[in-house]
């Protein structure tokens, strides 16, 4: 089956759940969680429903489903403690979605209403689903409204486990007509992490969601929602919260995505006035974070909202940092069909919506990018102006070309204008006391569309612009580091024809310091220009569809030449970029390069000489990227 998600989902692959970016399965469009257990691992091996029945309610085992398992159970199959239930969703190894677990039956005869197939009660350690596509009875994968709910309804797993924590992550659950997942009970706070996770289709009149959470605490990261009612439906006790973070809500949904109920609408006033609950209670709090939300019209043709509180939570709710594809930001707390909506009010007393963005795409905002979207190449040039063509379109691109190689020994740098969507002008240019015409070198260049990025393997790319002159402006990150990365930065502009650098000191986690230098007998002062910035995480990240290595030598690079030693392997000359991370020395420098090869490249500082002869320059850090492979732009005509 394919879903109309894909195209709009293309970027968010291996991010979040399987669904993006690959149809409706996991295979490629998912990596692989570390912890995840491998079929070595199982203690179980499991291809028929006997088998799997038998396994899962044995405390403590590892089953592996090793070939896809049509159920016709009529009553909830129990789950021992401490379970590991292990699929092929989330493993690139495993073809398509992997094996399934299939329920093609509606038939309850447990007396439980909600007729969940798999159900954990009151275990010391909820089970753990790892990569399970678990399918429910609705095959046609259709909205419809049955005559008599109760005969249509059904559920993929139950959790009532009120110590440690529920898991699921790299799974996927479709075709339930009341939940893929439900959590907890009006005595029962239930617990649970689920991450990476696809929810689709679920999909019945009353019902509908991916996940119903009764009570306890609920975190979802990392995970896409799309063709249900609603994604998360909560209950309103008072002891109920969810936090959902970096998801992707897809464009198509009967009702509103998200949605927490209050109390009166689930039970009634006597019964409430008997537990001593507030009639508008809506749950203790909801969290929505850095998520993107794309149903701004339902599968009907009409108006849906993003988030729904119906009553008033405990501690307040909180929306930030998401990026809403409704048009506008909501004036009124009941506004219909807007990207959020609060009831049982007239303000928006305890729901905080800040720092979001409206009629989306937009960057900057919502759940990360899989790969940050750009190009790379590199090319040859001297002092004259080239346009470089790009082969895509982009909206703010921000473009890198340094350093340059020694065949000539003039001290030399690139220089940029006009960056544009289409293409961008490229020179080598020697400093101000030199005659400013230079030999033939080769570069390696970096597009990137400016954005905060988490790249395939989970590390993050940050990428923007800041206006700054000669005196050090501080930049800081869209989203901070865990740790200290590599920075790249250049003028993106031309605005001041003197010879100019960048230079970068006060790398953090959480920030850059950067600022202009022209050569020592003219730096007192340049006109503001508009410097582009890209920072890393150390590792492997892929960027613009290649693959880079991400590092940074000890701080003990100077005007000698220094060897940098690639991690192995590469195809042929790869794509080179780097840049000093510190401003150890005051002179005037910039990086040169020779020996660029699959191994290694050898890097040296190289100082100007308009006020003295003397080019020795002090230990400085150099942070690099480097590709497996490269793309080689034919050196275009000078203009």
């Amino acid at each position: 089956m394919s879903l109309a998600h894909e195209d709009p989902l293309e970027g968010y692959a291996r991010n979040i759940g399987g669904s993006a970016g690959e149809g409706t399965h996991g295979g490629t469009a998912v990596q692989r969680p570390k912890e995840m257990p491998t079929r070595d691992d199982a203690t179980d091996i499991v291809s028929t429903a006997s088998e799997l029945k038998k396994a899962v309610g044995t405390d403590d085992t590892v089953v592996y489903i090793d070939d896809t398992i049509t159920l016709q159970t009529t009553e909830p199959i129990p789950v021992g403690s401490g379970v590991q239930l292990v699929g092929g969703f989330c493993d690139p190894t495993v073809s398509g979605r992997g094996p399934v677990i299939e329920r093609d039956t509606y038939e309850n005869t447990s007396g439980t209403s909600e007729n969940p197939t798999f159900i954990s009660r009151s275990n010391d350690e909820p089970p753990t689903l790892w990569g399970v596509s678990m399918r429910g009875p609705n095959t046609d994968l259709e909205y419809f409204e049955p005559t008599d709910l109760n005969d249509r309804v059904s559920t993929g797993i139950w959790s009532l486990d009120t110590s440690g924590t529920f898991e699921a992550i790299g799974c996927e659950f479709w075709g339930w007509t009341l939940a893929g997942i439900m959590l907890g009970a009006t005595n029962v706070e239930t617990d649970a992490d689920v991450i990476r996770c696809t929810f689709h289709s679920n999909l019945m009149a009353g019902y509908g969601y991916g996940i119903e959470q009764y009570n306890g605490h609920l975190w979802c990261d990392r995970s896409f929602y799309d063709r249900n009612r609603h994604g998360v439906s909560g209950f309103g006790y008072p002891s109920e919260s969810w936090v959902l973070t970096e998801s992707v809500i897809g464009p198509n949904w009967i009702s509103h995505a998200m949605d927490m109920h209050r109390l009166i609408q689930n039970r009634s006033a006597e019964w409430l006035d008997n537990q001593g609950y507030k009639h508008d209670r809506g749950g203790k709090y909801i969290h929505v974070r850095d998520c993107t939300f794309m149903n701004a019209t339902s599968m009907q043709g009409s108006g849906v909202e993003g988030i729904v509180q119906r009553g008033l939570s405990v501690e307040g709710d909180e929306v930030w940092g998401c990026d809403f594809w409704h048009p506008s930001q909501p004036v009124a707390p009941g506004g219909p069909d807007d990207a959020y909506r609060v009831e049982a009010r007239d303000s928006w007393e305890k729901f905080d919506a800040h720092d979001n963005a409206f009629d989306g795409p937009n960057r900057g905002f919502g759940a990360p990018r899989a790969t940050v979207p750009g190009e790379t190449g590199t090319t040859e040039l001297d002092h004259n102006w080239h346009t470089i063509s790009l082969n895509d379109t982009y909206r703010d691109p921000v473009v890198f070309v340094k350093p340059v190689t020694e065949r000539g020994p003039q001290p030399c740098h690139t220089r940029l204008r006009n960056v544009g969507s289409e293409s961008f002008d490229v020179r080598l240019e020697e400093w101000e006391y030199l005659d400013d015409k230079h030999v033939v070198e080769r570069v390696s260049f970096i597009v990137a569309e400016d954005g905060a990025y988490r790249t395939n393997a989970g590390n993050q790319v940050v990428v923007g612009n800041v206006r700054t002159d000669t005196t050090f402006e501080s930049v800081t990150f869209d989203s901070s580091f865990s740790d200290r990365p590599i920075v790249l930065t250049q003028s993106q502009t031309y605005n001041g024809s003197d010879a100019i650098i960048t230079r970068n000191n006060n790398v953090t986690p959480h920030g850059v310091a950067v600022r202009l230098q022209e050569d020592e007998a003219h730096d007192n002062g340049h006109v503001i220009e508009t410097v582009g910035y890209i920072a890393f995480e150390r590792g492997t990240v892929e960027l613009a569809g290649t693959t880079f290595e991400v590092g940074r030598t000890p701080n003990d690079v100077t005007h000698d030449w220094s060897r940098i030693r690639f991690q192995p392997p590469r195809n042929g000359t790869p794509v080179f970029l780097a840049d000093v991370q510190t401003f150890d020395g005051s002179n005037p420098c910039h990086l040169r390069y020779r020996n660029l090869n699959q191994n290694g490249v050898d890097v040296r500082l190289q100082e100007e000489r308009s006020v003295d002869d003397e080019t020795i320059h002090v230990d400085e850090t150099v942070g690099y990227v480097v590709s497996k492979s490269a793309r080689t732009v034919e050196t275009p005509s000078a203009n």
